[in-house]
């Protein structure tokens, strides 16, 4: 079964299937477009109605529109060939970004949680009516990015990142619809403060780690998703294969991932090896998700030694 994309060179490589960009960049751009719209709106909505909390949220949603617009980006530059300057194409652009951005948004959220303390101290009046008008209208603008994101979860890793952004924001936008309810109700002004100190909690905690993912993907850490052990015992199941070593992984860029490794097997002919390759990759791909996949090939026959004092033998003949 020959996939498509997929080559084999001496060593054993293979490329498999990059994640499918046009598939995803509709839904993506939808998401996008309505996650800002309402960002901006609930912006303005804070700044009349002097909410805090409305602000805060604003600036989780706009954290979104920052997920939302690297997963898009991911999807696009996936798609694009690779040059014989960048042989893995633009994949780590990503990374750069969303660490940038990372720290950015925990200065942001540090701003929001010193604003928060300064309400607590000194409360602000709050057009609890208005507040929670946006709140609402917010919300409904995550239902519908959530709802447009979720039949595509399933296909792509970074929409699955984009949605679980969005799925927060959501508890954010009902923590200000309640606050909105308690000011209106029983005049807790307090509630605003409080409520704009766990979204940027919450704002921190994400940015935290896309901070801590993108180090680890620039660090070029393993897969937090699978372990060398586990590869190799899988690798010495495949028929032919008699021991691996060598064994580096790291990622590319979110939810592309690549494998390189060592496989000894029994004295054969090259073209005899085939099938054991061709079966290794599919383990790599299928079972652990490795976009990319290098195997060298040792046979027993060929020790170390023998094949240096070969290679010694070959220059004193000359």
């Amino acid at each position: 079964m020959e996939d498509e994309g997929e080559g084999h060179d001496r060593g054993g490589h293979g490329h498999g299937h990059l994640p499918n960009g046009r598939s995803v960049t509709k839904p993506l751009v939808f998401a996008f477009a309505v996650t800002c719209s309402f960002a901006v709106f609930e912006l303005v909505g804070g700044w009349f109605s002097g909410s805090l909390a409305l602000l805060s949220d604003s600036g989780h949603m706009f954290t979104d529109a920052l997920a939302l617009a690297l997963s898009l980006a991911a999807a696009i530059i996936a798609t694009r060939e690779s040059t014989e300057r960048q042989s893995f194409g633009y994949l780590r652009v990503e990374i750069v970004v969303a660490l940038l951005n990372g720290i950015a948004l925990i200065a942001i959220s540090g701003y929001i949680l010193f604003e928060s303390y300064q309400r607590y101290n000194d409360p602000q009046d709050i057009e609890a009516p208005l507040m929670l008008g946006v709140a609402l209208v917010g919300l409904v603008a995550n239902i519908i990015s959530l709802s447009v994101l979720r039949g595509r979860t399933h296909e792509n890793l970074n929409v699955k990142g984009a949605f679980l952004h969005i799925a927060g924001d959501l508890l954010s936008s009902v923590g200000v619809i309640v606050a909105a309810i308690l000011i209106y109700l029983y005049d807790l002004t307090i509630a605003d403060p409080v409520i704009s100190a766990v979204i940027g909690l919450v704002i921190m905690y994400s940015a935290v780690g896309i901070v801590k993912d993108s180090m680890s993907v620039l660090l070029e850490f393993a897969p937090g998703h699978v372990k060398a052990e586990e590869v190799r015992d899988a690798l010495l199941k495949v028929e032919g294969v008699i021991e691996v070593h060598d064994i580096h992984m790291w990622t590319l860029s979110s939810g592309i991932h690549a494998i390189s490794a060592h496989v000894v097997v029994e004295d054969r002919p090259i073209s005899a090896c085939s099938c054991v390759l061709r079966e290794c990759e599919e383990v790599l791909r299928h079972r652990f998700d490795f976009s990319h996949v290098t195997i060298q090939l040792e046979a027993t026959a060929c020790e170390l030694d023998a094949c240096f004092f070969k290679g010694k033998d070959r220059d004193h003949d000359d």
